[in-house]
């Protein structure tokens, strides 16, 4: 209270004398809102300068709620003591009600009529006499201009409310709409205030005056003038923040387009960008590009990617996360996913799709920079592989897949780092081709893989087939079934050893021994 310009203990003074027990009053005492009277007094000085100057212009009135513009006009309609009594019979009859139920309650079917105190009677008398135009009044002010929250006083003065409304932009309809001269801040808004300067721009013509009703000293007044601050602070940082910003040789500020991230898809992503203020007009450098699936902008590697100065082209790949070269493919995982893509399966057909279209697949464990730059504890650690084991699985996934390579980086920074060195020599990955591997036979094409999968990886898993020479081998065969009938000595002469020869004859020639002892799984 001390902040508000009052004294704790005049408060207290003042309360103890209001509702002390020596004072007795046969009728309520209803006080008015100051601000009431505040606000006839300027209609009244509006009126009077329409009157003496033969001019006419519409008053509008601004509230914070649909609450208060309905009760502002009933004040102007009816008076401050019509109001106050309604209001106090509002609340005072309710609460006579709910006791006179409760004492039916405990009493039953005998009820007995007692006397009121001297109040009390002057209450019943109230209720009775604007029990009708209660009803009639709240009638009004639910039909009147229910649709957009607008209150009208009269044909001169309009009730309009901050808040609560559907219609986000009413201030701005209502001030169009009406184009009123007086504008009356009965509860003073910031925002509102702004919408004031832009109406008032736009019309110069028409002269407006606004009044401010507040009350001085106190938390009100303060709210307004430190939203006044808060503003200017904001435009205070504002300018320094452009003051110090580094803006493009090609942009002065002041536009909101940024042409260096004007993409024309006619264009390819390498395509040279000449510049005459650069020497002449000589050839800028290339920046390296890497296309990104939409998916991965959920985390903060492709704009760490961006700020390093490699180029993002963001589209939807079907194979892999990143597309590093035409031959260079990566699945990037966090150990959350990691471990819920090994439980599922997912990994295995990732892992698949990814060395079936590109030669180098990798696959990046990327570690929470906050965390321990490890998968498990070193005690948690077994000697033996387990199902459940995390590092287990993992190296069951390198036997399947010996041309997968495992990046191991310990945050977000340092993969973009390790991005920038792989792709050192390597050529610019076409964002076209990246979209279209895994979707058609035409991206196999592309790739030049002219051969069905599901032999291919059927042929991996022969004896003596390996990643090495499944490729030479599918060059000089037909088939699986020719294949199986080449003698030793041309599978000798195809694989280039003896050994492997002579296992890969025995696996289609010579039938596995099922009579022996079998083994528990």
């Amino acid at each position: 209270l001390n902040d508000q310009g009052w004294k704790g203990d005049s408060c207290l003074v003042i309360a103890m004398m209001a509702v002390g027990s020596d004072v007795s009053y046969s009728e309520p005492l209803l006080e008015e809102n100051p601000k009431w009277k505040l606000l006839s007094d300027v209609l009244d000085e509006i009126s009077h300068g329409n009157s003496t100057s033969d001019q006419s212009g519409k008053v509008l009135v601004v509230a914070s709620d649909d609450r208060t513009c309905n009760q502002l006009k009933e004040y102007l309609t009816d008076g401050g003591k019509s109001l106050l009594e309604r209001l106090f019979s509002k609340v005072y009859g309710r609460k006579q009600q709910e006791s006179a139920s409760s004492e039916r309650r405990g009493q039953g079917k005998s009820i007995t009529k007692r006397k009121s105190r001297a109040h009390q009677k002057h209450t019943t008398k109230v209720q009775e006499k604007s029990a009708t135009s209660l009803a009639s009044k709240e009638k009004d002010v639910t039909e009147e201009d229910s649709e957009r929250g607008v209150v009208t006083v009269s044909p001169a003065v309009v009730l309009v409310p901050l808040k609560g409304s559907s219609d986000p932009y009413l201030l701005t309809r209502v001030l169009n709409d009406h184009e009123p001269h007086y504008i009356v801040l009965y509860d003073p808004d910031m925002e509102f205030v702004r919408q004031l300067e832009v109406y008032k721009a736009k019309r110069p013509g028409i002269p407006v005056r606004v009044y401010f009703l507040f009350y001085d000293s106190s938390v009100e007044e303060q709210r307004y003038l430190t939203s006044l601050r808060k503003e200017k602070d904001a435009f205070e940082l504002l300018i320094r923040e452009k003051a110090s910003m580094v803006v493009p040789e090609d942009q002065d500020g002041k536009s909101g387009h940024a042409t260096s991230l004007i993409r024309d898809l006619s264009l390819p992503a390498t395509a040279l960008v000449s510049s005459s203020r650069k020497a002449g007009g000589r050839e800028e450098a290339l920046k390296p590009t890497v296309v990104v699936d939409v998916r991965e902008f959920r985390s903060k590697l492709p704009s760490i990617i961006h700020r390093r100065g490699m180029e993002v082209e963001p589209v939807t790949l079907e194979v892999g996360d990143y597309v590093l070269s035409p031959e260079m493919c990566v699945e990037r995982k966090s150990v959350s996913d990691l471990i819920s893509s090994l439980s599922s399966g997912r990994l295995y057909n990732q892992s698949v799709a990814m060395t079936r279209y590109y030669r180098r697949a990798m696959l990046l464990i990327e570690f929470d920079e906050a965390r321990s730059f490890s998968l498990q504890p070193r005690s948690a650690v077994g000697s033996e592989i387990a199902s459940f084991s995390i590092p287990s699985k993992l190296v069951l996934l390198t036997l399947h897949f010996p041309k997968l390579r495992i990046l191991w980086c310990q945050s977000p920074y340092v993969t973009a780092e390790l991005f920038q060195s792989l792709k050192e020599g390597q050529r610019e990955p076409n964002s076209t081709s990246a979209i279209a591997v895994g979707t058609d036979s035409e991206s196999a094409k592309h790739q030049g893989r002219l051969y069905n999968i599901a032999p291919q990886d059927f042929l991996l898993k022969l004896p003596a087939i390996t990643f090495k020479n499944y490729r030479y081998v599918m060059n000089h065969v037909e088939n699986i079934a020719q294949l199986s009938q080449m003698t030793i000595g041309r599978l000798k002469t195809l694989l280039g050893n003896d050994g492997g020869a002579k296992d890969l004859w025995d696996f289609f020639h010579k039938k596995p021994d099922v009579g022996s002892s079998s083994r528990k799984l």
